[in-house]
């Protein structure tokens, strides 16, 4: 080992972090899965109700995923990273995913396999 290296500078970060910011940013992210899986149960016990059973599914996990990801920059804000990248970046992706689907919906929603069974889904619970 040189005689430069001192392991005390090496660990000098553990003494500037602002531990009660981590641990705030923890509980909001953990509340804020919690709070998601308590949304996803609901979404689904309603929505089965009204659409096929594999609809329901996929947007509650839909719904699930999207509030954690809410809860996480939310939580990550209160440590001071800047996610403004991410509202840029989810624009653009909002514009290709319309510009890339707009030749199936120009007749209307029915086209769009998975919003044509959305629609549908009433007449598809009410035979049963």
């Amino acid at each position: 080992m040189s005689p430069d290296v001192n392991l005390t500078n090496m660990f000098s970060w553990i003494n500037t972090v602002n531990w009660l910011n981590m641990i705030i940013a923890g509980l909001v992210i953990g509340v804020g899965v919690l709070v998601s899986y308590i949304v996803r149960k609901l979404v689904y016990r309603v929505t089965i109700h009204v659409m096929p059973p594999n609809i329901a599914y996929n947007i509650a996990r839909i719904t699930y995923f999207v509030l954690v990801i809410l809860f996480t920059i939310s939580g990550l804000s209160l440590l001071g990273i800047n996610l403004t990248g991410l509202v840029v970046a989810g624009g653009l992706l909002g514009i290709i995913l319309v510009r890339t689907t707009e030749c199936y919906s120009k007749p209307g929603f029915r086209n769009i396999p998975i919003l044509g069974e959305t629609f549908k889904a009433r007449r598809y619970n009410e035979d049963r």
